[in-house]
């Protein structure tokens, strides 16, 4: 049985609280499955955008995140100064952590993700960006990589995001 998402933020803690969770699934470079309290959920990383699946480094993306947080178990709070988990589509967004160091930062300065102005990231996103692509770390090391926000409108099937 599906728990409605609706349903499920209500179980979440509200607080500025992390809570512990259980990575089950990577979906691409920014998107994975927990379970919370026997329920499965879907949580976005905030602050950061990784390239899709069928995108130049996409593959990478997922792997390195994979890597880094599947089967292990990680911390997920509310964005700063939301003190609640906002959603986007099907999933919670939150800040995730393992073993205290910030997987959307850590993403962003192996130049796996871009730092994602529209969740408003702070600034050191945009420093570990900066010295990403000073480093052609990743993506970066593509001449003009795309965003993953642009690739997805010049695609009908990503139109949802």
């Amino acid at each position: 049985m599906k728990l409605r998402l609706d349903v499920l933020l209500m179980l979440l803690p509200l607080s500025a609280q992390a809570f512990p969770a259980y990575v089950t699934k990577i979906a691409d470079g920014d998107t994975f499955t927990v379970m919370v309290d026997g329920e499965k959920q879907r949580v976005r990383i905030f602050g950061m955008d990784a390239p899709e699946h069928d995108q130049p480094y996409g593959g990478k993306s997922t792997a390195d995140l994979t890597a880094m947080i599947f089967h292990k178990t990680v911390d997920i709070e509310p964005p700063p100064h939301h003190g609640r988990f906002p959603t986007s589509y099907d999933r919670i967004v939150g800040v995730v952590t393992i073993s205290g160091t910030d997987v959307g930062w850590t993403m962003i300065s192996l130049g796996d993700a871009w730092a994602y102005d529209e969740f408003h990231p702070p600034a050191s996103y945009d420093l570990a960006a900066a010295q990403a692509i000073k480093a052609h770390a990743g993506l970066w090391a593509d001449a003009d990589p795309v965003p993953p926000w642009v690739w997805r409108h010049s695609k009908p099937h990503y139109r949802r995001h």
